[in-house]
């Protein structure tokens, strides 16, 4: 632990990174910032984290694609519950603690037996946590109702998105969260954290909802809304489907980085 520095971490670090700080070398991080005269970042908010690592050059925002996914969808798929059907929520994320999967856990545990969760990303980064979120499956019996799909590969992610009717993201941090701006694409109405880049894509009330980090009532009474009123869920769906169209593609993304790098050569 030769390079933990508490301080100088806790300033410049959001917090779920605190913990993890001697392995991101963070000392190293700021003096070799020193060094750049530009920054391309995903995000507003990694932007504004690396200014207060003490960044002092230029940077350059340039948002992924949105269009990873194949086939693109054709309109708003997520409002195709009817009476009597399951509420189908999708969550594309990696087993790490900032995720809050555990607390997705407790929040479907408050929600009647008809919503149901998809889990998409790989349990094997961080083991110990895995076996919390599998634990808090077990203890709230939600064997029957939490499919664990795990490492999807990108091709049947469409499919993934496509069969969804809501997409939730709990995270305690995100820099800029790509499969929140998929699921957009795909016309799926979010209820995720206030925190990060996610409030640069999802506006309250809008495409979704918008929850504290770390609370799983709020994010259960935000999805109870989604589940209980279809009216709401169709309009959040146009929305959110016409905030996906909006979003850069792929190839407008690689094109930008393109017309950046040439004119810092200076063509």
């Amino acid at each position: 632990m030769a390079f933990r520095r508490p301080s100088l971490s806790e300033q410049v670090l959001p917090p779920w990174l605190w913990p993890r700080a001697a392995y991101l070398h963070v000392p190293f991080c700021a003096h070799h910032c020193n060094y750049c005269d530009f920054a391309v970042v995903a995000g507003q908010d990694l932007s504004r984290w690396l200014h207060r690592l003490g960044f002092v050059g230029r940077v350059h925002t340039i948002p992924p694609g949105k269009d990873g996914p194949q086939p693109p969808p054709d309109a708003a798929v997520g409002h195709r519950r009817r009476s009597g059907e399951e509420l189908r929520l999708l969550c594309v994320a990696n087993w790490f603690p900032v995720k809050g999967l555990h607390l997705l856990i407790e929040a479907l545990a408050d929600l009647p037996g008809d919503v149901r969760l998809d889990l998409v990303g790989d349990p094997a980064v961080d083991p110990a946590y895995a076996q919390q979120v599998r634990e808090a499956i077990r203890r709230y019996h939600l064997e029957d109702r939490v499919r664990v799909a795990g490492v999807v590969p990108l091709e049947e992610m469409g499919a993934r998105y496509a069969a969804a009717d809501a997409f939730v993201l709990p995270s305690r941090f995100e820099g800029y969260p790509t499969a929140l701006a998929e699921a957009l694409w795909f016309g799926l109405p979010v209820v995720a954290t206030a925190v990060g880049g996610i409030s640069d894509l999802v506006s309250g009330g809008v495409e979704g909802f918008l929850v504290p980090p770390g609370r799983p009532r709020p994010l259960a009474g935000a999805l109870r809304r989604l589940r209980d009123d279809p009216a709401l869920r169709r309009r959040m769906a146009a929305a959110a489907a016409a905030r996906g169209r909006a979003l850069p593609s792929w190839s407008r993304a690689r094109a930008a980085l393109q017309r950046l790098i040439l004119s810092l050569l200076g063509q």
